[in-house]
């Protein structure tokens, strides 16, 4: 919440809704109807509504009809409506030294938050780690803000069919 009176942010954390120590790569969409969702996970995909009274997740509603990788998968970006479909820019990690990130594109569908595809995994730059935190999809493009190694900040503007390539 943004406090206007004192021009700062008030956060108080998510409870855990599997008792995890760790909790991260949450992915924030909204539903057709501007309803708040979040992707608490790809595999199985588990899509949580938020309850901002109590600071919980609740209703997790899972759908085992993903790929058998999406288990590996983590959020990158929140998702982009975009007509009928949600666009998220994910990622994968391969643990080796130094550890290398590949980018997929995954398509929900945006009313009923159905896994409808995913892309070939790609690299942003070519740099084993670059991470992006966003990804707009517009008619004639796509926006997605990265960076390499946690200490450059690139945008990149792909041309919409640059996705022919990728599905």
């Amino acid at each position: 919440v943004y406090d206007v009176k004192d021009s700062c942010l008030r956060a108080t954390p998510f409870a855990s809704p599997m008792n995890r120590e760790c909790e991260k790569n949450w992915a924030f969409t909204h539903n057709k109807k501007g309803d708040l969702r979040i992707i608490y996970e790809w595999s199985p995909l588990t899509i949580a509504t938020t309850n901002l009274i109590t600071n919980t997740l609740d209703h997790l509603q899972t759908n085992t009809n993903v790929p058998t990788f999406f288990k590996d998968l983590r959020g990158s970006s929140n998702g982009c409506i975009y007509k009928d479909e949600v666009w998220f820019l994910c990622h994968l990690v391969h643990h080796r030294s130094p550890r290398e990130y590949y980018h997929i594109m995954v398509v929900l569908d945006a009313e009923t938050l159905t896994y409808k595809r995913h892309s070939i995994l790609f690299k942003l730059k070519g740099e084993s780690i670059e991470f992006s935190l966003s990804m707009v999809v517009e008619e004639e493009r796509f926006l997605i803000t990265y960076s390499c190694f946690d200490r450059t900040s690139f945008l990149l503007e792909l041309p919409r069919g640059v996705e022919k390539l990728l599905f």
